[in-house]
């Protein structure tokens, strides 16, 4: 695949106009920084039906809807907050991909509303019926800039989640052959398809240790070099319940309570 991002907008508020930029940041379970979504004041901000991250349109379908409507639209109009060339968007729900230095995971089509067709104002709803573009989850952080490649060169993605209580951290020893045996590490893995990297932090820890997380939210990442390949690590902080470590539950062989210096 080789497309680019022709275009980035964002929106602070439900129908505000959109603000073209030329880049933006990307957080996980949060979205790009100022945008509406990220802010908890777009339209559909109560209903997490679907992902919220990132919405992205084709440059080429804006195109042909101008020419079906006889008038140029600047795009904008929209309301998506990436405009791609040379990417077909509707291949890549359920594939994880680059934007720039971002890893996303297209999760759904994008299909247009009838709120959307009010904003712009034209009568562009089944007209983009299929056409509307694709939701994506943000897997990594960092900056996303216009003209940056749209690529499949995406690395392994790992979370750590970071456990703090009363100055100490939680660690532990993992059990069988995984790597990291026989070392004091936090808990995680591989975030799996489908999955956010919110929920991933959420489903590791518990399944390692029997606690659930609440609050969750990303800290850091570090791109490693493993014997198997690159490996992206996220790191995650949170709260939680259930402190007690239940043995029957956990995939780790021993748990602590650890001051770090």
């Amino acid at each position: 695949m080789k497309g680019r991002v022709e275009a980035i907008y964002t929106a602070p508020s439900e129908a505000l106009p959109v603000v073209r930029r030329d880049r933006t940041y990307a957080c996980p379970g949060i979205g790009l920084y100022g945008d509406r979504y990220a802010n908890g004041t777009g339209y559909w901000s109560g209903d997490n039906k679907v992902s919220r991250d990132l919405t992205l349109i084709e440059a080429e379908v804006i195109d042909r809807v101008c020419r079906q409507l006889g008038e140029p639209l600047e795009a904008g109009r929209f309301r998506r907050n990436l405009v791609s060339c040379g990417a077909k968007l509707n291949e890549l729900v359920g594939k994880r991909f680059s934007i720039g230095k971002v890893v996303v995971e297209g999760t759904s089509l994008c299909e247009p509303c009838a709120y959307l067709e009010r904003v712009v104002g034209r009568p562009i709803l089944r007209k983009l019926v299929h056409q509307g573009g694709l939701r994506a989850n943000i897997l990594t952080m960092g900056e996303i800039r216009t003209y940056d490649p749209i690529s499949f060169d995406v690395p392994q993605i790992g979370v750590g989640v970071v456990v703090k209580r009363g100055g100490r951290y939680l660690l532990g020893i993992r059990k069988g052959t995984e790597r990291g045996q026989s070392t004091w590490s936090t808990p995680g893995g591989s975030v799996a398809p489908a999955e956010t990297v919110l929920a991933c932090a959420v489903r590791e820890l518990q399944e390692e240790t029997g606690l659930r997380a609440e609050r969750a939210r990303v800290v850091f990442q570090t791109r490693n070099r493993l014997e198997d390949g690159r490996q992206l690590a996220i790191g995650l902080r949170c709260g939680g319940r259930g402190w007690r470590w239940r043995t029957g539950v956990a995939r780790i062989a021993e748990v602590r309570w650890l001051g770090l210096v």
